[in-house]
């Protein structure tokens, strides 16, 4: 858990099953209070989600990996858990993964990037 500033930034691409999948971000984390500067930006060409996150909910970091969370709505329903997991290391990855309002898992996919970087500091 972030009990110090935290910066993660970066950007990432990967072909998930022929399609290009990207993550973009740049996240501050002032322990315990994430910057209102902060954002997430998510694109999955194959279901044509895109995702901008500008309201994170919480960050925590712990040595080379990051997981940021938000609450989501998808098609206007709200309560999804929204998690992106990256991991700043050899090679870097990184995963989505999306939760139900009861906790159960909706979606989930993790990945070695094959272009970008990621960067985590604290």
């Amino acid at each position: 858990v972030t009990i110090r500033r935290a910066h993660v930034y970066g950007e990432g691409h990967f072909k998930h099953r022929g399609y290009d999948e990207t993550l973009y971000f740049d996240v501050f984390d002032q322990p315990g209070e994430i910057d209102l500067s902060s954002w997430i930006k998510y694109d999955y060409l194959k279901t044509h989600f895109t995702r901008l996150s500008i309201q994170i909910s919480s960050m925590d970091v712990d040595s080379n990996v990051a997981n940021i969370t938000e609450s989501i709505s998808i098609f206007g329903i709200s309560g999804f858990r929204f998690v992106v997991t990256v991991t700043a290391g050899s090679p870097d990855a990184f995963g989505i993964t999306i939760y139900w309002s009861n906790g159960a898992l909706l979606y989930q996919n993790l990945n070695v990037i094959t272009l970008g970087i990621f960067v985590v500091e604290e």
